[in-house]
């Protein structure tokens, strides 16, 4: 059974990098996101619709710590 972590929500982080960036913050899908500080395990908005820009950005994030990772096992395997 998964342990639900209530998490902040990091607008500074995720709302810079969303398809409705723009969009008034009265207004939905922004007026809700807003309205949630708290997301069950994770940062992220609720309603965050992320831009190519973060998509491209975010890959190259998940693919340095796989590579990092695997560097460390070779480390590992070598002692």
């Amino acid at each position: 059974r998964m342990e639900i972590i209530e998490k902040i929500v990091d607008f500074e982080k995720y709302c810079k990098y969303c398809k409705h960036k723009n969009d008034p913050e009265y207004t939905e899908p922004c007026k809700f996101c807003l309205d949630t500080p708290v997301n069950n395990n994770s940062e992220r908005p609720i309603y965050f619709e992320p831009t190519d820009e973060f998509k491209k950005k975010d890959k190259v994030q998940k693919e340095r710590k796989r590579l990092e990772s695997r560097s460390r096992l070779k480390r590992i395997n070598t002692m």
